[in-house]
Parts: structure tokens; C-alpha cells; sequence
């Protein structure tokens, strides 16, 4: 539930700072690309990955929706081709940290708009599972102190 409940509060700020200026893109993808990292991370907590496993995820949104959707995924959501692709494009940035310490070059970026929904809509959809599966870890030797 930890991890969802983060997810939330990114995805929230994302829209915040979104909403707020259209032209603060950075901040907005590295908020909205940590909310979908968090909600797929939720998802696969749920399934009953270990902390270490998450860990082994990493930063990679392509490798936690691939593991995501070999985990059942498909039952509570089936990403579209435009998530597939905003997932593709946004990943190379996020996964080396790009967004938050910029390099120079040219970049390749999905619209904001489809990431916040994206984001938005696996916060949504991966809730049920998380609060099915709140207890699952308590007491074992996964659980997360």
C-alpha cells in the first residue's frame, strides 16, 4: 500500500506542477515517470516480489511492465500501443537519470499529457490488487520495516 500511496502522490504532482506551467517538462516527466515506476513496482509487490526483486527492476519502466504484464497485469489493465510507445520513448531518460542531470543532444519525448494519463490510469487500476493484497507480506521474512 506504501508504494501505491507514493505513486498517488507523485502522479499528484506531476498534475500540480503540469497544471500549473505547461512549459516545466522536466519536472513533469521525472514526477509522472516516478509515479508509473511506483505503480508497477505496487503491482508486483502485490504479487508478492520481494524487496530485493524491486530493487533488481531497478529505474527500467520497459523491464517493470514487461515483468508487470507476465505477472497478470492484463487482468486489472492492458497498456495501449500509445502507452507501449510513451513508455519507449520516456524510459532512456529515466532510467539513466537524465531527467533529473541533463546531458546536451538531441531528445525524443512522448506528450506529457499521455504520461499523466498513463500514470494515472495504473495508479487506478493497480489499487485493488495492492489493498487485496496489503497483508500478504506482514509477518514474513519479505516484509518491508
Amino acid at each position: 500500500m506504501g508504494i501505491s500511496n507514493s505513486a498517488q502522490e507523485f502522479l499528484h504532482a506531476a498534475e500540480i506542477v503540469f497544471e500549473e506551467n505547461r512549459s516545466a517538462k522536466q519536472p513533469v516527466f521525472f514526477l509522472v515517470c516516478q509515479s508509473i515506476e511506483l505503480s508497477f513496482k505496487a503491482f508486483l509487490r502485490g504479487k508478492g516480489y520481494s524487496e530485493q526483486q524491486l530493487r533488481c527492476v531497478g529505474h527500467d519502466l520497459a523491464k517493470a511492465a514487461a515483468d508487470c504484464k507476465a505477472n497478470g497485469l492484463g487482468q486489472y489493465y492492458v497498456l495501449t500501443p500509445e502507452d507501449e510507445v510513451s513508455i519507449q520513448l520516456i524510459n532512456p531518460y529515466y532510467q539513466t537519470r537524465d531527467l533529473q542531470y541533463l546531458s546536451t543532444g538531441f531528445k525524443r519525448y512522448p506528450l506529457p499529457d499521455a504520461l499523466i494519463k498513463l500514470a494515472g490510469t495504473l495508479c487506478r487500476s493497480t489499487r485493488d490488487i495492492c489493498i487485496a493484497m496489503r497483508s500478504y507480506h506482514d509477518g514474513k521474512n519479505t516484509e518491508v520495516s
